[in-house]
């Protein structure tokens, strides 16, 4: 038999995990970049299973992260990723790094896109979450958490298994997975699709859309000026749409045991007009904003003796289609075009020594080369890199003018090219005393040519006499370099500037968000204690407390005395590094399990609180207390699993009431249920509800003066399909 430290990830994993190990014995390698019993990994961290995926009717990655205690997702929320993620009160959908297998498929450069439809599930054997920094092991990004697929290989699947289901709102969500292995060589394919036209707001939340449905239905008209709520203007009246579509394609190559291929493309499609209010964009159905994720990796891996590396190089690239869209205020009601593409390879080097079979050490390097040009401002025409003249054609929308002299007005836009390198070192050591104690120390250090270097260490002791108990004491440090997104983001309305006779004489910007290069890593330290009892192997009580210090967090300001292509703004947006938080919490969790002749029941019950402080002010985006109820119930061929969420107030930080504190969502309740019958064992009809009982609900939008306070959330959705495994 093979030592332990020889055991490839396949071995470890080919062992069937059930509900009375789960949250004792079963694998992970997210933790510390090799496989261990998740009751002594030094993380808080969560596995969800292949059979759970399908138990409780799970599509995608998102559907996912929302049953996960402590993470937060506001829905429709975000012009830019629709969905808006915050774990542990650290809000941002660039904060935390998606792996598959150990290797990054989210963008490496840390630009902001969309985790919803996009990421694909079925093919995963596991999914390990885990919650706290992880700067120590994966560098720039591991700010709030880790999200590992690990994956399935073709030997494992030998065939093919379709999930395809049809439901309101002519929404189609259909994945598939096939497999095969002939000798050594496996391979796996997957894929997914989804397309939703979405609900017609206005008719379900007739007040949050009455300027929609008296002023712009009736007489086309929207506000002309975030800043003179009195001033209108006509635009032409079209039927409200907001669709989304979506879909994510992949393979994986295995070689043996030791050599990897893989590659992964994922694409979201969706409205702009997502969380605005109808009196200051439009909702038409070719606005749109699209975002292609693609990577490409190798990976091999090699155990002599006590002697274990890998070697991994990627390359991963990110765009914004050439057609996305903004109509709103800031563009003039105009079409303003967005576009970004950024570029990254990245060599990782991971060696690991084996002392004993309790005690080894990992250290490793990284080599990472980026080009990007980040996300434009408000483009006249879609982006054509065919045009070798293009950047220094575009003009800023309502800019290409002449004054009364006939004097050529237009003003170009700028087009920030970016390209740096980062080179990261890290080593941890891990030992074990008795079985009992478990040690991990670890730092890395990362250099990066726009943001000079930073050390982020981790320390973890944990204690397991058994398999019932055990308590884990965990430190780390974090940092987040600034994304090129944020760093060079523009966009505003020019406003000419008339004299009597009603001749343009110039312009005004009332409004603009300025780019600053100048801004630096934002930083964060974690303190936490998680414990787990089982008093028997039916039932788990587990609880966590938190304690985040977030320093040098970037914010939006508004700034006076600012200018813009030498002409003065009057509200300048900057975006800058003046802000520092403290976040605080925890999860008390209790899980049962146990079997009644022909039937299987599995609830969990999980309460957070969620509490601390931005610049001395209320948390944003991150409900103080939450609520989360799963009940699995299998008898003979059906299996039922309805869920509960509760969610108190989560703030929005931009309006403020006439006392000047934040204003945020109405707190709520909202259930769901999926059904299933497998009529043979490969074949399987069901039925999902979200939102059940057609709850009007809100969740809170990411901080804007043109968003609405409670976002409109979805009504009841239904869908029925067919799981097909042959």
């Amino acid at each position: 038999m093979r030592h332990s430290f020889e055991a490839s990830l396949q071995e470890l994993l080919d062992e069937e995990v059930d509900y009375e190990n789960l949250w004792s014995n079963a694998r992970v390698m997210t933790a510390s970049r090799s496989v261990e019993r998740i009751g002594t990994a030094p993380a808080t961290i969560y596995v969800i299973t292949e059979d759970q995926i399908r138990q409780r009717g799970y599509t995608s990655l998102e559907d996912v992260l929302g049953d996960i205690p402590e993470i937060e997702i506001q829905q429709k929320a975000n012009t830019y990723t629709n969905s808006y993620y915050s774990i542990r009160g650290i809000g941002g959908n660039e904060r935390f790094v998606i792996l598959q297998d150990g290797i990054r498929i989210s963008s490496i450069t840390g630009v902001l896109h969309p985790v919803q439809h996009n990421f694909a599930i079925y093919h995963a054997k596991q999914i390990e979450v885990i919650l706290g920094p992880a700067s120590a092991l994966y560098g720039a990004d591991a700010f709030s958490g880790i999200i590992n697929i690990i994956t399935k290989n073709g030997a494992e699947i030998k065939g093919a298994e379709i999930n395809s289901s049809f439901g309101r709102f002519n929404t189609a969500d259909n994945s598939f997975v096939a497999g095969a292995a002939i000798k050594d060589i496996s391979v796996m394919i997957y894929g997914k699709q989804y397309y939703s036209a979405e609900p017609n707001f206005p008719e379900f939340y007739q007040e949050d859309f009455d300027w929609y449905i008296n002023r712009y239905q009736t007489n086309g008209e929207v506000l002309a000026s975030q800043f003179v709520p009195d001033v209108t203007r006509t635009v032409e009246i079209e039927p409200f749409a907001m669709p989304t579509q979506a879909y994510n394609v992949g393979a994986k190559v295995s070689v043996g045991e030791n050599f990897t291929v893989g590659f992964t493309h994922h694409k979201q499609i969706h409205s702009t007009s997502v969380a605005n209010r109808p009196e200051y964009t439009l909702f038409k159905k070719d606005i749109r904003y699209g975002t292609n994720l693609t990577n490409i990796y190798t990976s091999f891996q090699r155990t002599i003796d006590k002697f274990y590396f890998r070697t991994i190089a990627s390359f991963n690239s990110f765009t914004v289609d050439e057609d996305s869209n903004f109509e709103n205020v800031y563009s003039g009601y105009q079409k303003g075009y967005k576009y970004a593409s950024e570029a990254a390879f990245q060599f990782d080097q991971q060696f690991q020594y084996y002392f004993t079979e309790k005690t080894n050490l990992t250290v490793g390097v990284l080599f990472q080369s980026s080009k990007a040009l980040p996300q434009t401002g408000d483009l006249p025409l879609p982006y054509d890199g065919n045009i070798p003249e293009f950047s220094t054609q575009q003009y800023y929308i309502g800019t290409n003018v002449t004054d009364s002299l006939g004097k050529d007005l237009t003003i170009f836009q700028n087009f920030y090219w970016t390209q740096y390198q980062n080179y990261g070192v890290y080593a941890q050591f891990k030992t074990s005393f008795a079985d009992r104690l478990y040690m991990t120390l670890g730092t890395r250090y990362d250099y990066n040519t726009r943001y000079q270097g930073a050390f982020n260490p981790r320390v973890g002791f944990v204690f397991s006499p058994d398999a019932k108990f055990n308590i884990k004491l965990l430190y780390g440090q974090a940092f987040l370099a600034p994304s090129n997104q944020k760093t060079f983001q523009q966009f505003g309305d020019f406003i000419p500037t008339t004299n009597d006779n009603n001749q343009i004489t110039g312009f005004t910007l009332p409004f603009y968000h300025l780019p600053n290069s100048e801004l630096r890593p934002e930083r964060n330290q974690t303190f936490e204690v998680n414990a787990s009892y089982a008093p028997m192997t039916t039932l788990r009580f587990s609880g966590d407390i938190y304690y985040n210090t977030l320093t040098d967090l970037i914010t939006d300001v508004i700034q006076s005395g600012k200018t813009f292509k030498g002409i003065e703004v009057s509200a300048a947006e900057v975006s800058i590094n003046q802000g520092d938080a403290t976040t605080y919490g925890g999860t008390f969790q209790a899980i049962y399990h146990q079997t009644f002749g022909d039937w299987k029941v599995h609830t969990n019950l999980a309460y957070s609180y969620s509490g601390g402080e931005l610049n001395e002010g209320q948390l944003p985006l991150s409900a103080m207390h939450t609520l989360r109820l799963i009940g699995e119930f299998s008898y003979k061929n059906f299996d039922v699993t309805p869920s509960i969420l509760y969610r108190s107030t989560s703030y929005h930080t931009t309006f403020k009431d006439d006392a000047g504190n934040a204003l945020g969502n109405e707190p709520f309740w909202v259930a769901s249920l999926y059904a299933g019958y497998h009529i043979k064992d490969n074949f399987t009809i069901f039925t999902r509800f979200r939102n059940l009982l057609d709850t009007r609900y809100y969740n809170t939008s990411v901080p804007n003066v043109t968003t609405f306070v409670g976002v409109p959330q979805d009504p009841l959705r239904w869908n029925v399909g067919i799981n097909w495994k042959f």
